[in-house]
């Protein structure tokens, strides 16, 4: 039984050996790398981001209050009207300006 054993490893020893050397030995290889003499120009081609939009054609965003509200409602209520028409226009503006960047 001991002898059968001894066997068995000594077997799985020399199979994993076996495999270790040709392992080893397939990197031994070189790679033949191809001689080009005249090479030819390769077109690739990488899209490009381009501006559709110069910086100075964004609009500035308005202030969020245009004054300090005072704790009158009736008076809060026309600094809001005033802050809530001055934003939309900028999105108006903005959307405007974008819109030319779309592709149809």
């Amino acid at each position: 039984m001991k002898q059968e054993i001894h066997l068995y490893l000594r077997a799985h020893i020399a199979v994993a050996l076996l495999l270790a050397v040709a392992c080893w030995l397939s990197g031994c290889t070189t790679a033949i790398r191809p001689r080009i003499d005249n090479p030819t120009p390769i077109e690739v081609r990488v899209p490009v981001p381009v501006p559709c939009v110069a910086r100075a054609q964004i609009p500035a965003l308005p202030p969020i209050l245009p004054a300090p509200l005072t704790g009158n409602a009736e008076a809060d209520t026309s600094i809001l009207a005033r802050s809530l028409l001055a934003h939309r226009t900028a999105a108006d503006r903005a959307i405007a300006l974008l819109s030319g960047c779309v592709a149809p």
